[in-house]
């Protein structure tokens, strides 16, 4: 019986070994799926058998488990009481190790948010930097001493032509059977990212669209799948966005500090161990988290489709002369200031209740606060003014204080001297 079992390593190019010689059906008999994860817990061969699509004595069986270094010893055990002394290859795929780590990590926040989405899940944690670093020479070399350093062998997407001729004759893949590496399944790393707001529309890109979200909807925007839901709860959505607070959305090597050589060490050490040369990593300074692009059709069909990125600039810089509608939401509370400033005189209680409203939900920028202030000084409002200078904590930190502070100049004869000298203090400060 011939099996080829690949036990190692998660995001070193699995998917993309599976997708190839699955195609080779008259060479290998094909699993039911491809991570069996069969000899975990497993070792009888009539069930081994009947996790394939074929079971031809004349092929190959492939077991695709990149979990099985996880356990090695308890795994090998296992493949020997079922398979005996039959024909076992082993082929790990090789990765540098911290951006396979990084890779791993986001995948399982993009493929397994609701599990993980749960809880603060940095990458940086002990508990997490356990689970994506580990030793990779300890199992493969268990697996060399159980089956021969002459039925193990290496895939990685660095190797020169001459090894992977080698890995080809390795697999028993003849000269029709070359691997394609320009089709490959495998999505890059992504983090999924999440939308929702009890009061307010926001504004969601998808590539070179802007769409809109409604209130209390929550929305996964993700590569590998996404979920849109109305009336969600929002004590569950703000624990899923304080979560993803802790994600690391980069990772800088440096940080590993003096274990980046024992790492590279590990690494190196698993070629000598086949007596192959040492590799040349590649090692970036840092690995940015790919962001998921584009929004599902589905789901794009029930939001509102604000245009294009490309007519809200045509529009900010007057291209657009026409222009029925805002782009985007906090264009409508732009012109919804101006509309109200240009009516002050005859609404001011209006104006306060309007433009107070519109920058809870939007966010206290200077193009809101600003006119906000300008016309509480104009009516000599010292409450009101020191009530949002409350409300919003450092706002004079991000607010350009020389305009109000000759507004206040120029107005000061609506306010006692004593809130004068409030006024000026807060500004100053």
């Amino acid at each position: 019986m011939k099996t080829l079992i690949i036990p190692g390593f998660p995001k070193s190019g699995t998917t993309f070994l599976y997708s190839q010689l699955i195609r080779q059906t008259d060479q290998f008999n094909i699993p039911m799926k491809k991570e069996l994860g069969f000899f975990e817990s497993q070792n009888d061969l009539a069930g081994f058998k009947s996790m394939f699509q074929t079971n031809d004595p004349e092929k190959t069986y492939i077991d695709f488990s990149p979990n099985y270094y996880l356990n090695s010893q308890q795994v090998i055990k296992n493949i020997k009481e079922c398979i005996g002394d039959g024909d076992v290859k082993i082929l790990f795929c090789m990765r540098e190790p911290t951006s396979r780590a990084y890779s791993h990590y986001m995948h399982d926040l993009s493929n397994h948010f609701f599990l993980y989405g749960h809880h603060p899940y940095s990458f940086f944690a002990p508990t997490v930097l356990n689970r994506y670093f580990f030793q990779m020479k300890k199992p493969i070399n268990n697996f060399m001493k159980a089956f021969g350093a002459s039925n193990l062998e290496f895939f990685s997407f660095e190797d020169s032509p001459e090894e992977i001729e080698h890995l080809s004759k390795f697999l028993g893949l003849d000269e029709h059977s070359k691997l394609d590496f320009s089709d490959n399944p495998a999505r890059g790393g992504c983090l999924p990212r999440i939308y929702f707001d009890d009061n307010r529309h926001l504004v969601v890109a998808s590539e070179d669209r802007l769409y809109e979200l409604p209130p209390k909807t929550f929305f996964l925007k993700n590569t590998r799948y996404q979920q849109l839901r109305q009336n969600f709860p929002s004590n569950v959505a703000t624990i899923l966005m304080q979560n993803a607070n802790s994600w690391d959305r980069e990772f800088e090597i440096s940080r590993l500090g003096t274990a980046l050589e024992l790492l590279i060490d590990d690494f190196q050490s698993c070629y000598a161990l086949l007596k192959k040369t040492s590799r040349t990593l590649d090692i970036r300074d840092v690995i940015f988290a790919g962001e998921p692009r584009k929004i599902e059709r589905d789901i794009a069909d029930k939001l509102v489709d604000l245009g294009g990125v490309s007519e809200s600039l045509e529009r900010t810089f007057g291209w657009q002369k026409k222009v029925k509608r805002p782009i985007i939401e906090r264009d409508s509370a732009v012109l919804a200031i101006e509309s109200i400033s240009q009516n002050r005189k005859k609404t001011q209680g209006a104006f306060f209740i309007d433009n107070e409203r519109i920058i809870r939900n939007f966010g206290p920028s200077p193009d809101l606060v600003i006119p906000y202030l300008h016309k509480a000084i104009e009516l000599g409002e010292f409450e009101k003014v020191i009530n949002i200078f409350d409300e919003f904590a450092n706002l004079n930190r991000y607010i350009p204080m020389g305009p109000v502070l000759k507004k206040l100049e120029d107005s000061q004869e609506r306010f006692s001297k004593y809130e004068l000298v409030c006024l000026r203090e807060v500004f100053s400060s």
